[in-house]
C-alpha cells in the first residue's frame, strides 16, 4: 500500500495539469468605433481568463504585436487577433477582436452615367448608397443651405453643388459628401450665304453655304440641309441648288446635342439684265476695240443654250474730257486661252511704267477675284487661276489708271 502512495501522487499532477488547462478562456472583446471614439483604440482582454502566469499577445493584419491585457493602439489593422499562452498552466488559447461600426456614417452618392445637363438631358437622377439607410438614419439633400429631401433618391434639374447629409441619430454621428452637375447648353449660330441668292439665265445653279459660329471642329458638328417638305438633300458645308424654293439647314453640336436651324429663300428671276459693268475712259481711248468721244451704253446679249434663254451684260461708258495728260495705254492685248478650263492669261504692252488693276467680275457683275500689280513698259503678262470658279461667262477688267479694258471670259 506505502509503495502506491507516490505513483498516485504523480497520477494526481498529470490529471490536475490538463483541468487547469481547460478553464482558460480568451475574450479580446468588442470595440465600439464611431466619430465618438477616442484614438488611439484601447483593446480590452478583461473579461478573458486572467489566471497569474498568462501571456496577452495581440496581432494585428500586418503582424504587428500588441502586450498586455489592455494595450493602446493608434490604427485598427483588421483582423487582431488575441493570443493566450501560460507556461505553468499550458493555456493556449486565440480570440478575435469584434469591431462594432454600426454607429458610424459613411455617406456615399452613387454616381449617375453623365452629371452634365445639355439640350437633351433636362433632369439627372441620384441616389444614396443606403447601407445607413434606416430608422436610425436621416438623410438630407441640399442645395447650399436648402433642404431639398430626405428621401434615397433625388432628381436634379439644374447645375450646381449639391450635398448628401447622413446622421446617425442614436451615436449622434455625421457624414457628407458631394457632386457637382455642369451645363452645356450653347447653340450654334447658323447662317446662310449669299444672302439673296436667285437663279437666273446667267446663274442657273446656287451654291449656299452655312457659316457656323462658333467655328467648332469638323468631328464635333453636323450639317443637314432640306427642302421646304424637309427631305435631306446634303449633309455638307455647301448646297448646290437648281430649282427654286426655300432651303433649310439644321446644326447639330455634337458635344451637348443642341441644335440650331434657319433657312433661305432661292427665287426664280430670269431678267434678262444679268449684271451691269461700269467702264471710264479718256476720250478718244479705245474699249473693246472701239474708240469713244461720248458716254455710252453697251448691251452685250449672252445666249444660254442648256436653258434655252438669253440674258444681257450692259456697259456703260463714262469718257471724261477733264484731262490732257497722255493716258497710259495697252497694246496688242490677247486673251489666252479662251474659252479657259483653268487656267488663261493676259498679255499687253504698256507704254510706260504704271500699276494695273485686275478686277474679275462673274455674270452678274458680282467681283470674284481682284489682283493688283506694279508693271514696267513693254510686254506683259498676267495669268489667273480659275478652277475653283464654277463654268460661266465672266468680265474680266483691266486698268491701268490711264486706260481701261473689258473681256469677255468663258470658264467651261
Amino acid at each position: 500500500m506505502k509503495n502506491l502512495l507516490p505513483f498516485a501522487f504523480l497520477l494526481l499532477l498529470f490529471v490536475q495539469k490538463p483541468l487547469f488547462a481547460q478553464n482558460c478562456f480568451a475574450d479580446a472583446g468588442i470595440l465600439t468605433v464611431n466619430c465618438n471614439t477616442i484614438v488611439p483604440y484601447q483593446l480590452d482582454a478583461s473579461n478573458s481568463d486572467q489566471t497569474p502566469g498568462n501571456n496577452y499577445v495581440w496581432t494585428d493584419a500586418t503582424g504587428q504585436q500588441f502586450f498586455g491585457l489592455m494595450p493602446e493602439v493608434s490604427e485598427l489593422n483588421l483582423p487582431i487577433i488575441l493570443h493566450i499562452t501560460n507556461d505553468t498552466t499550458g493555456c493556449d488559447v486565440l480570440d478575435t477582436l469584434v469591431v462594432d461600426d454600426s454607429g458610424d456614417v459613411d455617406a456615399i452618392i452613387l454616381y449617375p452615367l453623365v452629371n452634365t445637363f445639355d439640350c437633351t438631358i433636362a433632369s439627372i437622377g441620384i441616389a444614396a448608397l443606403c447601407d445607413s439607410c434606416g430608422d436610425d438614419y436621416t438623410i438630407g439633400w441640399y442645395d447650399g443651405e436648402t433642404l431639398l429631401s430626405n428621401e434615397g433618391e433625388i432628381i436634379i434639374t439644374e447645375p450646381g453643388v449639391y450635398q448628401l447629409v447622413v446622421i446617425n441619430n442614436v451615436s449622434g454621428c455625421t457624414d457628407t459628401d458631394e457632386i457637382t452637375f455642369y451645363e452645356d447648353q450653347e447653340y450654334p449660330l447658323v447662317s446662310i450665304t449669299p444672302e439673296f441668292p436667285a437663279l437666273t439665265c446667267a446663274e442657273p445653279v446656287v451654291m449656299l453655304s452655312a457659316d457656323v459660329v462658333p467655328d467648332l471642329p469638323p468631328f464635333s458638328v453636323s450639317l443637314e440641309w432640306f427642302d421646304e417638305e424637309w427631305n435631306l438633300l446634303s449633309t455638307e458645308e455647301n448646297l448646290a441648288v437648281t430649282e427654286p424654293g426655300e432651303y433649310w439647314i439644321v446644326v447639330t453640336n455634337l458635344t451637348n446635342n443642341c441644335q440650331n436651324t434657319t433657312s433661305i429663300i432661292v427665287p426664280e428671276n430670269f431678267n434678262p439684265i444679268a449684271g451691269t459693268i461700269d467702264v471710264f475712259l479718256l476720250s478718244g481711248e479705245t474699249y473693246m476695240g472701239q474708240a469713244f468721244y461720248s458716254d455710252t451704253t453697251l448691251v452685250d446679249t449672252i445666249f444660254n443654250s442648256d436653258l434655252d434663254c438669253e440674258y444681257y451684260m450692259v456697259t456703260n461708258i463714262y469718257v471724261d474730257f477733264s484731262t490732257t495728260q497722255e493716258p497710259n495705254t495697252f497694246g496688242n492685248v490677247k486673251v489666252l486661252p479662251n474659252p479657259v478650263e483653268d487656267e488663261f492669261c493676259v498679255y499687253f504692252v504698256m507704254n510706260k511704267q504704271a500699276a494695273v488693276a485686275f478686277v474679275l467680275y462673274d455674270a452678274s457683275g458680282k467681283e470674284v477675284l481682284q489682283e493688283q500689280e506694279n508693271m514696267s513698259a513693254g510686254t506683259q503678262q498676267k495669268c489667273f487661276e480659275l478652277a475653283h470658279l464654277s463654268g460661266g461667262v465672266y468680265y474680266l477688267s483691266v486698268n491701268n489708271g490711264g486706260a481701261k479694258r473689258v473681256f469677255k471670259i468663258i470658264k467651261i
